[in-house]
């Protein structure tokens, strides 16, 4: 999560931005297991801020994502 936090970082500042996108800060949280306010902290500390709509965005996504697939699981072993 580290690695890819500063990886990230550093992509933005070769960028020229300032704000972690959201799908990225989510990526942290889905894949890395970084709560958003470790992530926000982070970005604060590096001159960052954090996109929270992009994440909100990002999190809705996936539990639809999930409730689809529940769905599909669910009629497959009904049917």
């Amino acid at each position: 999560g580290m690695q890819f936090f500063d990886g990230l970082k550093a992509d933005l500042e070769k960028e020229g931005l300032q704000v972690v996108p959201g799908d990225q800060a989510f990526l942290l949280y889905d894949s890395h297991g970084f709560p958003l306010d470790l992530t926000e902290q982070m970005a604060l500390e590096s001159g960052l801020s954090v996109d929270i709509a992009g994440f909100e965005a990002a999190m809705e996504q996936q539990k639809e994502r999930s409730r689809a697939a529940l769905r599909e699981q669910q009629a497959q072993e009904q049917g």
